[in-house]
């Protein structure tokens, strides 16, 4: 409903504006109209006073013409008569001395002149029609008397001017006769100007009376105006009112449902308060500035350790708890949030803030690592525009602890078992030395490894050649644990240790070395010292439950040199699919100085390991050359004791040195030039085989491929003994090693 009244409100409004239009635009052109017509009367009436006002000018001018005609007329007097002849006109008045033969006609003053040239100027102006006037006066007006006037006054003119220049002598007769007609003229121009005076007072009363009357129009004009005015004002005042009271009932009931509207807010206002405080995730909505709302719930302070986040983004919280590449990384998918050209669910799904780990400072010099999953929802408006991000930020720590923790017990348990499983076969000294021995080389490793070795080994190139020859003799070591877990068919520390051979040669592709990237390595080898504390632990285990079950303590005796030689070919065969068969009737391990046991073994399990990778073919191969499908290995050895030194040799019948593969493998690791590779022998490029990292397996898998086997006897016999390797072949027949180690 409240819809429905807000659409008609605009078509109310609309209507009211008709209604408006219809009731007030005639009243306002009449009042337009009467105001124009007053106006328009007030300006004629204006005129009509200044012609009135003229024709008043004009009348006095008429009458100061007839003054003047009279001044003229009494400027000139008859003096004393010259004794001529006498003259008996008797129209001379009786002033004149009849007897007197001639007379003296004198100007009295200069008065007459003047008076003659102001008559001329109320001449031009009555000719005007006016002082100021723009136009003469009318033909009504002027008729035929302002042309007469014009005549009888030049007539007069000229019959004067003689007679007002000097004083002139004539007779009698000629005076009087000039007098007469002086006098004649003279009346007729003074009835003349009475009658246009008289025809101007006639017009001036007209249009005195035609003033009168369009004055009252004006009068009535305006009046009716403001009348019509009045009533329109009072119309609207009064429509006004109603409107006002409409209105008034209107914001009251406005108001009414305001007030309801505001409890209902407030009752929402709370809920939500309520809900915000107890809700246990952190909720925002994030601008494109990513910065975050002022409305968020309280878990998310303690969710970002923080008082205030009123003015706060969300890139300068996470710039402050993630590591510098993370950071660029989520503020790159935060610039994605606002592309509306990248679809939502694929955003969804490369979210790197979905379970991500930060560090909080705890205030002492630490962190405190915590997780948290982030959650973002675009808010889209009505025109398919993205201006806000909802963002929901919860704190899994406890979950991803206990989901760890779970993870560990499992991988533990499954551990646990595959040792177990791996040991039941393996005689309890041997175990019991592999466990030492293994020990022994992981302090080594960890000692090389540690923080304050590492630590500061950042830069420069002499750094880099540190760090480097610290993993190699960690890469051999490794490798060597491998050897003679192989050796004993532990399969589980074959695993571990294969993974920590991936994670050096990853190292060793790396351009610039620093102390973090062993962080990992440091883990792995961690992983591996706990396995050997459990192996320990299951040892006990075991034989406790022998014991129990035959009732005496179990006696082994340790596996022999050859019989493990054996074992060790039988599970190659079995790993790789080609068989071979080890002769040992020229070795027997009794002959081997005790001290020298071990290197020996060492030795042996990296020859025997590189002839199943590099050397011996596969048995559909071998067949294809005519060779026996079971491949030949031989070992022979015996002590000097003229030299002090024990003498082996080493061979099998494979596929001999690949010696284009060993060129190709010293191009690629930069031991030899294109230049030096091509120009040196098979036989000198044999002996690069024993070089770190040089291996002629393309991939790297759990047997081979890595490059430190023989480089682990070359360190081993070479370097830290000082014995001598030396190697023969024929291509598709056999290779051979000659190693001698001083006793």
């Amino acid at each position: 409903m409240h819809q429905q009244r807000e659409a008609l409100r605009p078509m109310e409004m609309n209507s009211e504006n008709e209604s408006f239009f219809k009731k007030y635009l005639y009243p306002l052109l009449i009042i337009a109209l009467l105001s124009i017509i007053g106006v328009g009367l007030y300006f004629e009436n204006t005129s009509l006073v200044r012609q009135i006002e003229n024709l008043q000018k004009l009348s006095q001018i008429c009458s100061q013409q007839i003054s003047l005609l009279h001044q003229i007329q009494a400027d000139l007097s008859i003096v004393q008569p010259s004794p001529l002849e006498n003259n008996s006109d008797s129209t001379l008045t009786s002033s004149i001395d009849l007897k007197t033969p001639t007379l003296h006609l004198v100007p009295r003053s200069e008065e007459a002149r003047l008076a003659w040239e102001q008559m001329e100027k109320n001449n031009s102006i009555l000719e005007q029609g006016g002082e100021h006037a723009t136009q003469p006066l009318p033909p009504r007006i002027r008729g035929e008397s302002l042309t007469t006037i014009f005549t009888l006054q030049k007539n007069l003119h000229e019959q004067f001017t003689p007679l007002l220049k000097t004083p002139i002598e004539t007779s009698l007769e000629e005076s009087l006769r000039l007098l007469n007609q002086s006098h004649e003229n003279r009346l007729k121009l003074k009835n003349e100007i009475e009658t246009l005076n008289a025809r101007i007072s006639t017009e001036i009363e007209t249009l005195r009376n035609q003033s009168t009357l369009v004055h009252q129009g004006a009068f009535g004009a305006f009046l009716l105006s403001a009348l019509v005015g009045l009533g329109t004002f009072f119309t609207m005042v009064r429509r006004s009112t109603d409107h006002a009271q409409h209105v008034f009932l209107q914001l009251k009931d406005s108001n009414e449902a305001l007030t309801k509207t505001s409890s209902a807010l407030r009752q929402y206002k709370l809920e939500t308060e309520l809900i915000f405080k107890t809700i246990r995730q952190g909720l925002f909505l994030m601008n494109r500035d990513f910065q975050i709302g002022s409305n968020h719930t309280e878990e998310l302070i303690s969710i970002f350790q923080t008082k205030e986040l009123t003015g706060m983004t969300l890139t300068g919280v996470l710039q402050r708890i993630l590591s510098e590449k993370m950071y660029r990384t989520c503020c790159d998918y935060l610039e994605m949030l606002f592309d509306s050209s990248k679809r939502e669910r694929t955003l969804v799904k490369i979210n790197p803030l979905d379970e991500i780990e930060v560090h909080f400072p705890d205030g002492s010099g630490g962190f405190q690592t915590k997780f948290l999953c982030f959650n973002f929802n675009r808010v889209v408006s009505d025109q398919n525009e993205i201006h806000q991000v909802f963002v929901s930020v919860r704190d899994i720590t406890e979950q991803i602890q206990l989901t760890r923790q779970l993870q560990a017990s499992e991988k533990r348990k499954e551990r646990q078992f595959l040792l177990l499983m791996g040991i039941l076969h393996v005689k309890s000294e041997d175990l019991q030395k592999f466990t030492e021995q293994t020990l022994q080389e992981i302090d080594q490793i960890n000692a090389e490894m540690k923080a304050e070795n590492l630590s500061g080994v950042t830069l420069g190139i002499a750094q880099d050649a540190m760090l480097r020859q610290r993993m190699n003799g960690t890469f051999r070591k490794v490798h060597a644990i491998k050897g003679n877990a192989t050796y004993l068919g532990l399969d589980y520390f074959v695993h571990i240790t294969n993974e920590i051979e991936d994670r050096i040669n990853e190292l060793k592709n790396t351009p610039r070395l620093s102390g973090e990237d062993f962080l990992g390595l440091v883990l792995q080898v961690s992983e591996l010292k706990n396995a050997l504390h459990e192996i320990e632990d299951l040892k006990i285990r075991l034989l406790s439950l022998r014991e129990a079950k035959l009732g005496h303590p179990v006696v082994e005796s340790s596996v022999t040199l050859e019989a493990g030689l054996e074992n060790l070919c039988r599970t190659l065969s079995r790993q790789t699919d080609k068989i071979a068969k080890i002769e040992l009737s020229g070795f027997h391990s009794d002959a081997i100085p005790a001290h020298r046991t071990e290197i020996i073994k060492q030795t042996l399990i990296q020859f025997i390991r590189n002839s199943f990778s590099h050397g011996i073919e596969a048995t559909t191969e071998r067949e294809s050359k005519g060779k026996d499908p079971t491949a030949s290995i031989s070992v022979l050895g015996h002590y000097d004791s003229a030299q002090r030194s024990y003498h082996l040799v080493y061979r099998d019948d494979g596929k001999g040195f690949d010696t284009d593969l060993i060129r190709r493998a010293c191009l690629n690791h930069g031991f030899l030039t294109m230049q030096e590779a091509q120009s040196v022998s098979d036989d000198e490029i044999i002996p690069y085989i024993f070089k770190p990292q040089v291996t002629t397996t393309p991939e790297a898998d759990q047997l081979s491929g890595r490059g430190v086997g023989l480089d682990l006897v070359h360190h081993q016999i070479v370097n830290e003994l000082g014995g001598t390797i030396q190697t023969a072949h024929q291509k598709e027949a056999f290779c051979e090693f000659r190693v001698t180690i001083p006793c």
